[in-house]
């Protein structure tokens, strides 16, 4: 991973500093291993200069064994718009995963779908992050934003 930063970002001036809050962030992380992927850690060990960041790899390795069937086996109304990592450190989370969806009514078939496939995906990727980890955002189009005035007079807050 540092091989790949300071060979894409060579020429940045903030690069030394970048490595080393990287460095900082992969420290303090706590990855929870598949035990599938377990054996693997090894392997992926000896081909990295940190071999700390083997279990970033049983994490992009599922990601990428499972996308096609997170596209077509999630729910209804639901689309799933890929897995993301956050770069050089910045950021809350390491990781986010993106899905859409177009009505709030979605949210219910969401909760009641039951499909063998999106079950084992959803017990299997828990499995990659730590309890309370978690954070959940809804995002709207823009476009679809309401600006509400306040009705009648507003009182001014105190100084």
């Amino acid at each position: 991973m540092y091989e790949v930063v300071e060979r894409t970002f060579r020429n940045h001036p903030d690069l030394a500093e970048a490595l080393l809050r990287l460095e900082t962030v992969l420290a303090v992380g706590t990855f929870v291993r598949r035990h599938e992927y377990v054996r693997d850690v090894p392997k992926w060990s000896r081909r990295l200069r940190d071999p700390d960041d083997a279990p970033v790899l049983a994490c992009t390795a599922w990601t990428k064994k499972n996308e096609n069937a997170l596209q077509k086996d999630g729910p209804p109304g639901w689309a799933y718009r890929g897995t993301h990592a956050a770069v050089l450190g910045f950021g809350k989370h390491d990781v986010a995963t993106i899905w859409e969806c177009s009505k709030y009514g979605d949210f219910d078939t969401l909760r009641e779908y039951r499909e063998e496939t999106w079950d084992r995906l959803n017990q299997e990727a828990v499995d990659f992050f730590l309890p309370g980890s978690g954070e959940a955002m809804l995002l709207g189009d823009l476009s679809d934003t309401k600006i509400m005035e306040p009705s009648g007079e507003t009182k001014k807050p105190k100084s």
